[in-house]
């Protein structure tokens, strides 16, 4: 985080695209904030569930969307980049992480 941190504009939404351990988010919440104590930059999640060899259709054809945000800002920018996307009618499912302040 120390190598971009600096560069990150103060609207910044970092997005954790893989699958990982409950906590993860407000891990490297805590690392952006230690590095940019100066801005309010968001952190959230969307992971995805891709297979071997079937990525591409596994993405545009997704059977649900998953996104985990503390903020009404980061799940409407998630949201937004779906928009043009087939895969923005899939159900979606949203986790409130439970970040600290």
């Amino acid at each position: 985080m120390s190598g971009i941190g600096p560069s990150l504009r103060p609207d910044t939404l970092l997005v954790v695209k893989s699958t990982v351990i409950p906590g993860t988010a407000a891990q490297l919440k805590q690392l952006v904030d230690a590095v940019r104590s100066d801005t309010a930059i968001a952190v959230a999640s969307n992971p995805e569930f891709l297979r071997e060899g079937s990525a591409i259709c596994d993405f545009t054809e997704a059977d649900r969307i998953v996104i985990g945000a503390d903020d009404a800002r980061s799940e409407a920018v998630l949201r937004e980049i779906y928009r043009p996307s087939p895969a923005a009618a899939s159900p979606w499912s949203q986790a409130k992480p439970s970040m600290p302040n």
